[in-house]
């Protein structure tokens, strides 16, 4: 892992984003062809990554939080195959600085949180994980009854109440 204040993440070449993205488009709309809405929203974040593939400058946080948002609503949709979000292991970093606030607006709720330097996850719905150092969003959706992990992008928040570090995760 890189130094706090760092973000960690896959390396992403033209060439192995798109047959990912196409890929990861042709399960959704498969499974998902009568909810055109969430369909819509997994395309626009489709876009807003692709857009920013190859750039020299890390994506606005503005741009962060309409894909990241946008992934993260297409994963609700119900559906009897397992998705990873084409957002997993893309740059992160336009985070690093935002606050809580910001952060629960422009992402939603998390999936978890951590208590201190353990990586034990509390679901969000716990009281105590509002003030917790570390929140956690899931960009995986497994099929109903299975066990296993996926992407986690988790967010370290500093003593000033702003996120100090974001990095992906992989739980098992």
């Amino acid at each position: 892992m890189r130094g706090v204040g760092r973000t960690q993440t896959e390396t992403l070449s033209e060439g192995t984003l798109l047959p990912r993205l196409k890929q990861s488009e042709a399960a959704l709309a498969a499974s998902n062809r009568q909810h055109s809405e969430s369909r819509s929203l997994w395309l626009l974040s489709l876009a807003l990554i692709a857009a920013n593939t190859g750039a020299t400058e890390p994506p606005s946080r503005n741009t962060v939080f309409a894909s990241f948002h946008g992934c993260l609503v297409a994963l609700e949709t119900p559906s009897q195959e397992p998705i990873t979000s084409p957002c997993a292991d893309t740059d992160a970093s336009a985070l690093i600085g935002a606050s809580r606030e910001a952060i629960l607006s422009g992402l939603g709720n998390p999936s978890w949180c951590t208590e201190g330097d353990a990586l034990r996850f509390i679901t969000w719905s716990e009281p105590r994980c509002d003030a917790a150092p570390n929140w956690g969003y899931s960009f995986y959706r497994l099929h109903e009854g299975s066990r296993g992990g996926g992407p986690e992008l988790l967010l370290e928040f500093g003593p000033g109440r702003a996120v100090k570090a974001a990095k992906w995760l992989r739980s098992k």
